[in-house]
């Protein structure tokens, strides 16, 4: 006999659903009790979900009724703020971080270390070499297409 912390009643051991984590291996409400609790839940993030899909379709509605407004607002906040909102997508180019060489080398980052104090030229060599592919469009073997 088990007491549901829901409904506050006794019943068998059967009437609760299986739980590792608990020291009797039980879960602490009866099925029907967490049956109810499941359903709520699933109301509440499915109203939650169509409401995400409202804002969305209104989103959208207002985006393709007011193109040139919503244009000129993109405008404003990229002179105004400058880089963050610049949508450069060459602007990583010259950020090569030791950590991306060293999984391109497949080499840990202390290996990669020694490697760059017995010759750094080797390490500023392959991330020109990244630049490169990078402007070429060619860092995964496919040629950038024009």
């Amino acid at each position: 006999m088990k007491d549901c912390r829901k409904c506050k009643t006794k019943k068998e051991l059967s009437d609760f659903g299986n739980y590792k984590s608990s020291t009797d291996g039980k879960d602490s409400y009866c099925k029907s009790c967490r049956r109810k609790i499941n359903l709520e839940a699933q109301k509440k993030y499915r109203s939650i979900d169509s409401n995400r899909k409202k804002m969305y379709e209104s989103q959208s509605e207002y985006i393709s009724k007011n193109k040139e407004k919503v244009r000129e607002t993109q405008r404003n906040k990229r002179k105004k703020h400058g880089k963050k909102y610049a949508l450069d997508e060459r602007k990583h180019i010259d950020q090569i971080s030791d950590y991306y060489i060293s999984n391109l080398l497949q080499i840990s980052m202390e290996e990669l270390n020694q490697l760059k104090e017995r010759s750094p030229e080797l390490i500023e060599a392959k991330r020109a070499v990244i630049k490169l592919k990078r402007e070429l469009g060619i860092a995964k073997g496919r040629p950038k297409k024009y």
